[in-house]
């Protein structure tokens, strides 16, 4: 059956379905939740056999937010690095491609005892405190950023990812880390190349995007790596994560150059990424919804629950994967040892069986806990400050554009199931 043209209205669900395909569909990626509710209601535990494209094995797909909560939270599934582990000190790590190389260092790949050691210094790296300190930078930015589209060309033609959520997202990244706001825009390129080889299910692979790929991560790590040792050779000359991370001691143990440059990387996709989607599709969803609107603005202390709110209604990130390390019951089905799982944290997020009402937003809505940021061990290590971002952001705007409204035009999604934005999100700010 062809199923990439299909909407949740005409799919057929059989042993032939291949999800990923259905929600390949510009309809559906537009708006993937009805598609999500059907498979849900057919089989919220599904077994799917093996997609084309970068994943080729067969697939347990779950759509319901108490399994998706248990299998994140469960130590008997892991990550399971299936690109093979090769240490640093390895004869042959030198001739892997930097890509590879990244990937053995990055924490959303490794189980324990790997992922405690690297996320033990993220954690300490990340305190409340740390992230609390923030504050007054990422208001600067937003100020900033305001101030420069009510003087500039942004007044009378915004785009609120061009000239807002997307420049606040890597102006944040770019102080916290100590390097230069002008090198933000090559940052970027190289790290939306990079970040496509984490939808691994969807992603399929021309050589042209494979090169581009592997070069944008030859760059992106050497440019990194020579600001790791720059710091490493001066460190009293700063005082920002890069140089913080280098001098983070855990007993006698600390992580390498190489360790803290893979890092890097590894943050950047995500603090570029998911603050963006997040202040997008939060402002977008409240626009669509004026009475929601209404409420913020006149009640800025919703804030808080608001960001929970568009977590769950709308998430940045819509999968996640895991590996069984043993048998393992989910949902009433044996899923055998070594089998990939795909937790569909979108569809999690609107199962009406935790969520009365799913589908509507509802920034006041009690006990909201979205599955957006993961859960258990691998739990994002930025949840703290993308949140951050986006309740300052949004305020900020809600502030001082307070009249304005969508054009009268189509918003589309970009063509990305892992993560989840609008390709672009053009205003009427009447100021």
């Amino acid at each position: 059956m062809k199923n990439s043209g299909e909407t949740a209205k005409n799919i057929v669900i059989n042993e032939d379905f291949n999800l990923f395909k259905v929600l390949s569909s510009p309809e559906n990626i537009d708006n993937p939740y009805p598609v999500y509710q059907k498979l849900r209601e057919y089989d919220p535990v599904f077994y799917m056999k093996s997609p084309t494209g970068f994943l080729s094995e067969d697939l347990w797909i779950v759509t319901r937010y108490d399994n998706i909560s248990s299998v994140l939270n469960n130590k008997k599934f892991g990550r399971g690095n299936r690109f093979g582990k090769t240490k640093i000190t390895a004869q042959n790590y030198s001739k892997l491609n930097a890509l590879t190389q990244m990937r053995q260092h990055w924490v959303n790949f490794l189980d324990p005892p790997e992922h405690t050691r690297i996320r033990t210094f993220l954690n300490k790296a990340f305190s409340v405190k740390f992230v609390s300190n923030l504050k007054p930078n990422v208001k600067s930015i937003a100020d900033y950023l305001i101030d420069k589209i009510r003087t500039g060309p942004a007044k009378n033609d915004f785009e609120l990812i061009r000239d807002f959520s997307y420049p606040l997202a890597t102006l944040t990244v770019a102080e916290m880390y100590g390097t230069p706001k002008e090198d933000r825009e090559i940052i970027d390129k190289w790290a939306s190349q990079v970040v496509r080889t984490l939808d691994v299910v969807t992603n399929q692979y021309t050589q042209e995007d494979l090169q581009l790929i592997y070069k944008s991560a030859e760059e992106i790590k050497d440019y990194f790596r020579k600001i790791v040792e720059e710091r490493a050779a001066n460190p009293e000359k700063y005082d920002d994560l890069i140089t913080k991370l280098l001098l983070l001691r855990d007993n006698d143990d600390m992580l390498s150059i190489e360790e803290i440059t893979s890092t890097l990387v590894l943050l950047t996709m995500d603090a570029h990424e998911a603050p963006k989607n997040l202040i997008t599709n939060g402002i977008y969803a409240l626009l669509r919804n004026p009475d929601q609107l209404d409420k913020l603005k006149n009640n800025p202390g919703l804030i808080e629950g608001a960001v929970d709110e568009f977590l769950r209604y709308d998430s940045p990130a819509q999968f996640t994967g895991r590996r069984t390390n043993e048998d393992e019951i989910v949902g009433g089905k044996e899923i055998k040892k070594g089998i990939q799982i795909i937790c569909m944290l979108g569809a999690g997020n609107r199962d009406p069986a935790k969520f009365e009402n799913p589908d509507k937003l509802d920034i006041e809505r009690k006990n909201v806990i979205p599955l957006s940021f993961g859960g258990g061990i691998h739990y994002c290590a930025g949840a703290g400050l993308a949140r951050l971002e986006a309740e300052t952001g949004i305020n900020s705007l809600l502030e001082n554009f307070p009249r304005m409204k969508l054009k009268d035009k189509k918003y589309h999604y970009h063509a990305s199931l892992h993560s989840r934005g609008l390709e672009s999100l053009e205003l009427n700010l009447n100021i």
